[in-house]
């Protein structure tokens, strides 16, 4: 009855201002431009693009690299994919950041911490293998969203200390929901916690989608994750105008190296997620990631769309 009521009341607002429900909506699409257009359009027009040539020239690379990598691209207004070994599992490394801020996101929905909270560096979250929050020394106060930021943008493993124990405290066992909330796989190898390209494209678009965390909340995200540091794998491959969201993972261990850069292009219209981890030399890695990414891009934003008449 109430949710019948305030749609007529919002009916009668509509026409009283002669409004343009689809204007409305691609209005506030405008104000969260990182999130996909069909979540504002109740009868999106999707672009259609035949994804064969692509799917061509990416394996024909693919032959050429001797290294193990796994690749998952997806058309993201379709919804059309590429996979070359995107179900191999690779060490997750840093590219776990990104599941540990949509659980954080959730918490604060949940009331249980603010992102204006300041949380305490003590000695037991000094991590000095990426980031340089830890020269800042025990004792340095920051808020969550600033932490959120550093580990973000510049892979600080101290700040995701510090976020990992401010997590803790108010929802011990988190680590353990951040995979059955998104539905990737615990698993574990040697090295640590491993997935693979296809498993972690379900991440991204669940930010993309707004599945699971509010509108704002995953703009915020993506919005952050397209000022990052690091810009010579996926990014190497783009014109420096082309916003990318995306996080690196980097696993370097003696003799055992892997590499992987997973993110989002904002093509205008276009929009397409690409993942790709490669084991082997860094070198090599930034190569190849470079060379898919600019062949996503050139074929993306040069193809033609089709659409099918019913006969």
């Amino acid at each position: 009855m109430h949710l019948r009521f305030f749609g007529c009341l919002a009916f009668l607002a509509c026409a009283l201002t002669a409004c343009n429900s689809s204007e409305i909506t691609m209005s506030k699409a405008d104000e969260l431009p990182y999130l996909s257009k069909r979540i504002f359009l109740p009868d999106p027009n999707d672009t259609i693009i035949d994804l064969m040539p692509l799917r061509k020239e990416m394996a024909a690379y693919a032959e050429t690299i001797p290294e193990p990598f796994g690749l998952h691209f997806e058309y993201l207004p379709s919804g059309s994919s590429i996979g070359i070994n995107d179900r191999a599992s690779f060490i997750e490394a840093s590219l776990l950041k990104v599941p540990v801020t949509i659980k954080l996101y959730q918490l604060k929905n949940e009331g249980l911490l603010s992102l204006n909270d300041v949380v305490r560096l003590e000695e037991e979250d000094m991590d000095p293998t990426f980031g340089a929050l830890w020269q800042r020394g025990v004792g340095a106060e920051l808020t969550v969203r600033e932490l959120v930021h550093l580990m973000l943008q510049d892979s600080d493993n101290t700040a995701l200390q510090m976020l990992g124990r401010k997590m803790a405290s108010v929802r011990p066992g988190f680590v353990n929901e951040i995979f059955d909330n998104l539905d990737i796989p615990k698993e574990s190898g040697e090295h640590g916690v491993v997935i693979s390209a296809k498993s972690y494209t379900s991440i991204l678009r669940s930010l993309y989608l707004s599945a699971a965390l509010p509108k704002k909340d995953a703009n915020e995200i993506l919005g952050i994750l397209t000022e990052t540091s690091f810009s010579d794998m996926l990014p190497a491959g783009l014109p420096a105008d082309v916003p990318v969201a995306h996080k690196v993972g980097i696993y370097q261990k003696e003799n055992f190296f892997t590499y992987g850069d997973c993110g989002i292009v904002f093509i205008p219209r276009r929009p397409y997620s690409l993942c790709i981890f490669v084991h082997g030399s860094q070198e090599h890695a930034k190569r190849y990631m470079k060379d898919f990414s600019r062949m996503a891009y050139e074929f993306i934003s040069q193809a033609e769309s089709r659409t099918y008449e019913e006969n």
